[in-house]
């Protein structure tokens, strides 16, 4: 178990290989746009989490040292490997729920939102905290993760489906996910004597990203 909690992330890169390897060598260009577009949204959250916690890595430690400023307990405090394994992993759920279901447009819109919410943590509050200009996480928010949902939301307009039960539907969808797969496990395994303590290589990395990302 603490291989998979230190090391969940090369799940998602190995994810995100086999659906390249789908869309682009094998019948995946055959499916419908939506759904495509649905893929890709997983897609893009697969690659983020790779920056996150493989190249550059250390985002463990971002809102820990950074947003909550914890000097002390900060491999452990708010946040934790434990944490982390199940707020990562179970954003693949409905990820996956909705490119199966894609004709469901509140579920995409929700998800679209799910996204979008990276945008004011990594590219304002975070930089804001940290005093940085960059952080693990931003570059694909702001090139991969915003433009292509934008570009989702557009296109269910553009088809008339874009109604205002649907994105109201979308809009408690929204809160419902990130209620299940961010609030719950951080606040429920916050402890700063949490045994799942963050590895010295991701603190080694947040360090090194820290170094040339200081304003």
């Amino acid at each position: 178990m603490k291989i998979l909690r230190n090391y969940w992330q090369f799940i998602s890169l190995g994810l995100l290989t086999i659906l390249i390897a789908y869309l682009f060598l094998g019948t995946g260009q055959q499916l419908p746009s939506l759904q495509k577009i649905m893929i890709y949204q997983f897609m893009a959250l697969l690659v983020h989490q790779s920056e996150e916690y493989i190249f550059p890595g250390g985002a463990g430690l971002v809102i820990n040292r950074g947003t909550y400023r914890e000097e002390i307990n900060f491999k452990r405090y708010p946040g934790n490997t434990q944490s982390a394994l199940l707020v990562n992993l179970s954003a693949y759920v409905p990820f996956i729920i909705g490119i199966i279901c894609y004709r469901q447009i509140w579920l995409g819109i929700a998800l679209a939102f799910f996204n979008l919410m990276q945008f004011p943590g990594h590219v304002i509050s975070m930089n804001k905290a940290l005093k940085t200009w960059y952080n693990p996480g931003m570059a694909t928010t702001i090139f991969i993760l915003t433009p292509l949902s934008l570009f989702y939301l557009i296109e269910i307009y553009q088809l008339g489906f874009a109604s205002g039960l649907n994105y109201l539907l979308g809009l408690v969808a929204f809160i419902i996910i990130v209620s299940l797969t961010v609030v719950l496990p951080v606040q429920s395994l916050k402890n700063p004597n949490s045994p799942y303590a963050i590895p010295d290589n991701q603190v080694q990395k947040f360090d090194k990203v820290m170094t040339w990302a200081k304003r």
